[in-house]
């Protein structure tokens, strides 16, 4: 790794090569592309292609950011992805893998989005706080418009349960936004209030209107009966109360400024928790289903399932996927991943894995999706070992540049931006255990400005002028 001097040489050359114009085309296009990656795909790519663009013309004038890991690292995940989906339509496998490659890069874009926001901002001499206020306010504007252009006001006012869509959304992907926009705009509404420089009229005006928009979405969420909306967001919830409160237990700040973010988030999280369980208890649903054929699991919870474990682990597919039937459509789901990496578990099948459903779905029921419901299920199956290896390697030095980062005193995020950013990660996280959420476009699009974050240069932007927004 360069040395942090070195660093701040080559972020303070790409930040005077960079015209005041580009920078402030960087700063539009930050919460353009949040916003735009819950309304119009086609917007919030070419909003991405211009930061690209910018990232590569940084790169034109000082060629030694090619020299940072971070950047090898994920032209080497690009390389892989390409090379797969070309291996994968060389082999027949079914589907169109050199249509749907793309959709696996926005993770590694980060580093490159990274370079961009860095120069624009060295550039401006604005904080880091405002990259990550810039995407929660285009997150949180993006799903609300989202919502609200598919019922979610009649919804809410009424309290009318969705029946598996809210409008022509699903509602799976509606309670991911409502997620998103829910820890969007707690870390939205923790900055203005514990930021000192910002005039207590401004965050009034702006904060009150948020928390009812919140308080809604809360409650929307309820409404939809999402599972995996109901978990993962507590959980991020959970952790930007641990990760906000941490900080302030050990330096002995317990002002009520400080306290009231903390206090808002532990009602959300008891509201949202009550809410849901009382809404799955009306509902009839339960975490995992099964049929009253073969394996009951009301009277039995344990007995069929570690039958069928030992099933798949011993490669048994042929009754493993007869003992699933008796299951939910997400354990068949996962009985035929375990099936198709059995056979192919070093590269995988290639990027596409919608036609895999299609042509080797032992039921019509699973042949009619299109996802395996489990976004780590599903990347194994796309490319096997060898892709896990070079993501883990990948993630492990985007963690590591994020930890040498703060600990190196450079520009950091105020704590509710760092609680922040760590909820949205365990929201992800979490949701991709139900969903696969990284080809969501809001997902990847919080994925990637999660990984620029962690690439950020060490030095940039050390000279900021003082600013109320951050």
């Amino acid at each position: 790794m360069q040395p942090a001097s070195h660093l701040v040489e080559l972020e303070a050359n790409a930040g005077r090569t960079l015209p005041r114009p580009l920078a402030y085309t960087v700063a539009v296009c930050i919460p353009v592309l949040a916003a735009a990656s819950l309304l119009s795909p086609s917007i919030c790519d070419i909003a991405l292609a211009i930061l690209l663009v910018i990232a590569g013309a940084v790169i034109w004038h000082d060629p030694k950011q090619l020299r940072r890991p971070l950047l090898l690292l994920a032209f080497s995940w690009m390389a892989f992805v390409a090379l797969s989906a070309v291996w994968a339509q060389s082999q027949g496998v079914p589907g169109h893998p050199l249509r749907n490659w793309h959709k696996h890069m926005f993770i590694a874009f980060g580093p490159l989005v990274a370079l961009a926001c860095a120069a624009a901002w060295q550039r401006l001499q604005w904080r880091i706080d405002r990259l990550l206020l810039l995407f929660l306010a285009g997150l949180c504007g993006g799903a609300l418009v989202l919502l609200i252009n598919n019922g979610a006001i009649g919804m809410v006012v009424e309290l009318r349960p969705s029946n598996g869509m809210m409008g022509p959304i699903n509602r799976n992907f509606a309670a991911l936004a409502c997620g998103l926009a829910i820890i969007a705009g707690t870390g939205l509404i923790g900055h203005l209030i514990t930021t000192p420089k910002l005039r207590r009229g401004v965050a009034v005006a702006v904060g009150f209107p948020l928390a009812i928009a919140l308080a809604a979405l809360l409650t929307l969420l309820v409404l939809l009966h999402s599972r995996g909306g109901y978990i993962s967001t507590v959980a991020g919830l959970s952790v930007w109360l641990v990760a906000y409160l941490a900080p302030s237990a050990v330096r002995g700040n317990g002002y009520p400024s400080v306290l009231f973010p903390a206090v808002f988030v532990l009602v959300a999280i008891s509201s949202l928790s009550w809410g849901s369980y009382f809404a799955m208890q009306t509902s009839g649903r339960s975490l995992v289903e099964a049929s009253a054929v073969g394996f009951p699991l009301v009277e039995h919870p344990t007995v069929g399932l570690v039958e069928l474990l030992q099933q798949v682990l011993t490669g048994r597919f042929d009754l493993a996927h007869e003992a699933s039937k008796n299951y939910e459509a997400r354990v068949q789901l996962l009985v035929l991943a375990a099936d198709l990496f059995h056979q192919r578990p070093w590269l995988g099948w290639g990027p596409d894995a919608w036609p895999l459903l299609q042509a080797f779905a032992p039921s019509a029921e699973l042949r009619d999706l299109n996802q395996f419901h489990n976004g780590y299920v599903q990347f194994l199956v796309c490319f096997g070992i060898v892709g896990a290896v070079l993501m883990t390697i990948y993630l492990a030095a985007l963690l590591t540049a994020a930890i040498r980062r703060r600990r190196s005193g450079a520009d950091q995020l105020s704590p509710p931006l760092i609680a922040t950013a760590l909820a949205l990660l365990t929201l992800l996280l979490v949701f991709n255990v139900s969903e696969s959420v990284p080809l969501v476009k809001s997902a990847a699009s919080t994925m990637m400005m999660l990984a620029a974050l962690a690439a950020l240069p060490i030095a940039t932007a050390t000279r900021v002028r003082g600013s109320d927004l951050g």
